[in-house]
Order: structure tokens, then sequence, then C-alpha cells
């Protein structure tokens, strides 16, 4: 304001910032010994020389979007309102393992301004396969009982009535199986390291890993295993129906990758034969 002057005030709008581009600079994070597990991800303004330049005040709307193959897995968005932006903190743990591909995402930053949009990406990030999200897999519930939906149930009795069966007559035992659970699953790790995918899912009764196809996927299934070294197997518990065995290994994988896992599988008994059921990575 000039106190000798007569001269009215001018409007101004911090969002009005006057840079030449965006830059993205990202770095990985959370590395507790098993690798990084997030990356960082902060834009800045920048002026012809690639200098950021100075602001405050500002509401810049700002973009993040995370890509893998040219599919979009996320987007988020946030304020700047200076370049000590602090930008984006992603967790692998958000991404779904089946959805990244060769274990890279691609990522774009825009930043809105007044008078334009500043956009940047980055192509082929690597990110931490062991980090990414994997869906938990269904337990099986062994003692559940398979009921009639149109049965009627007194409430006076509560016993769910069986179906198709004289009353007088014994049903009929399972057939018992005589392998051991731990041999179904070694036999099983055994087809998947040697890539007999077809024989390990036969081995298999698993409603998690869908179809052969899904199963034998060389991105996200079994496909993309190269070997497997057993260290350990054995039998944590088993009943007529169902059995829980324990197995300690590394997988690598076709990229050369080596993953150490602890993993207990779920058995049924189907016709006699022992056949997995589920699947479960332990930390």
């Amino acid at each position: 304001m000039n106190i000798f002057g007569d001269e009215t005030a001018k409007e101004s709008d911090p969002n009005d910032v006057r840079a030449s581009s965006l830059s993205i600079l990202t770095q990985l994070s959370g590395d507790t010994g098993n690798g990084p597990t997030a990356m960082q991800i902060v834009p800045r303004l920048v002026d012809n020389a690639g200098n950021p330049i100075t602001f405050t005040g500002a509401a810049l709307e700002t973009t993040l979007e995370v890509f893998s193959n040219g599919v979009k897995l996320s987007t988020a968005k946030n304020l700047m309102q200076d370049n000590n932006f602090k930008g984006f903190h992603l967790k692998f743990s958000s991404l779904l393992a089946s959805k990244i591909v060769d274990n890279k995402i691609d990522i774009t930053v825009s930043v809105k301004t007044t008078a334009k949009t500043f956009k940047m990406s980055k192509i082929g990030l690597d990110v931490n396969p062991s980090a990414l999200k994997v869906p938990e897999v269904p337990k099986t519930d062994s003692t559940m009982i398979d009921q009639d939906p149109n049965a009627v149930i007194d409430p006076n009795n509560p016993t769910v009535p069986t179906t198709g069966t004289d009353p007088g007559t014994v049903p009929a035992q399972p057939k018992q199986p005589t392998s051991d659970p731990k041999a179904t699953v070694s036999k099983f790790l055994n087809n998947v390291s040697s890539q007999n995918l077809k024989a390990a899912f036969d081995a298999s009764s698993n409603p998690s890993w869908g179809s052969y196809e899904s199963f034998s996927n060389p991105t996200s299934g079994f496909g993309a295993v190269k070997n497997v070294s057993v260290k350990n197997i054995s039998t944590n518990a088993t009943g007529t129906n169902a059995s829980s065995v324990n197995a300690t290994y590394d997988v690598t994988d076709k990229n050369g990758r080596t993953t150490s896992l602890k993993v207990t599988f779920g058995l049924k008994n189907v016709n006699g034969e022992w056949k997995i059921s589920s699947y479960k990575i332990n930390p």
C-alpha cells in the first residue's frame, strides 16, 4: 500500500503459481529386513532450470495415480500449499499382488494451478513383491454341516433332520485316506518345483485358487515359480476328514528372486484322498 498516493487494492490469487514444469522424487522406505514396505512420492514445481520455485498459501489440487501394465490400481488426492509438500506415502500392502505385472508400477502425478495443470509420469518403478497385498485364504471349518435348505427345523427339537435317509438306517462312513497328508503336500511342492502344474492342481480342491488357468498363471499364479526348495514339512493336526500340515520352503521365481515362506496347508478328505483345500502364508 502506498500511503502517499491514491491506489486501489489488487486481488491476488494464491493458486496462480507460475512454474515451468513438474518433477517427481521417489524414495523407498520402511525396510525392516524383508525389503521396503512403501514408497514416498514427492512432486515439486520447478523453473526452466529445474530448480524448485518458491510459493506459499496455495491450495493446489494434487493427484497421484498408480498403474501396472496399463491398469489403474489406485488414485489419491492432496493439497499442495507450498513447495515443501511432503507428497504421497504409497504402502505396498495397499496394492494387490495379483494386479502387479513383473513387480513394477507406473505413477502419474498432476498438480493443478489457476492457469495450467502440470503432469508427469514415472514408468517401471520396482516394488517389493513380499510386501504386496495377498488376499487371506478362507479358513475351512471341518465342523460345518451341510444343511438341506428345504428342511423344516422344529424349534423344540433343533437337531437338523437328515434327508433322503431312513431313520433306522446308519449312514455310510466316508472312505478314510490311507496316505499321510504330509505326502500330499510334499508331492504338491515337488510338482510345482518341476512345473508339473496340472498334477499339482489335481492334488487340490481349493476354491480360492479358481480355475487351472488362474492357478498356473505365469504372473500371479504358480506358473511364476522356477524352483521350490523344501526345508521342513510337519503335520499340525489330523482328523477323520480334515488335516493341517506346516511347510517351510524357499521359492525362487523366474526373475531369480528367492522368498522364504512358512505355509499352513489345510487338507480335506475327498473320496479317500487328501486334497489341499486352503493355503495360508504365515509371518
